[in-house]
């Protein structure tokens, strides 16, 4: 199943407005929004996702031949009661940049696909 998500030129505008003001990529923010989304209609307050992450941060990596990505997991936190938009998509945003995301757990992905 696919789905396609159509924006604007006025919605555009204000994501890179927004993007620029707290210095967080749009596709970030789009994931984000979409997590926030799920958290309130789910009424959960702790979202997993498995994402495909490439792994090539270091100086010599290019220099190598190969599928350098792999599976991690991410958590976040969205309490009801005290998140914030853009709180968290600051703790999005740091989780990413920080790469503070969990190895792949092969048991607990086949209850969440």
């Amino acid at each position: 199943m696919y789905y396609k998500l159509v924006l604007e030129k006025r919605e555009v505008l204000l994501l890179q407005q927004f993007s620029r003001e707290y210095a967080i990529p749009i596709d970030e923010i789009i994931l984000g929004l979409l997590m926030i989304g799920e958290a309130r209609a789910s009424e959960t307050e702790w979202l997993e996702y498995t994402f495909f992450v490439p792994h090539r941060d270091g100086p010599r990596d290019r220099e190598g031949v190969g599928l350098y990505a792999d599976y991690r997991d991410l958590f976040l936190p969205v309490p009801r009661e005290t998140a914030t938009v853009i709180g968290t998509l600051l703790e999005l945003h740091t989780k990413i940049k920080n790469r503070d995301w969990r190895l792949f757990n092969v048991l607990a992905a086949q209850v969440r696909t």
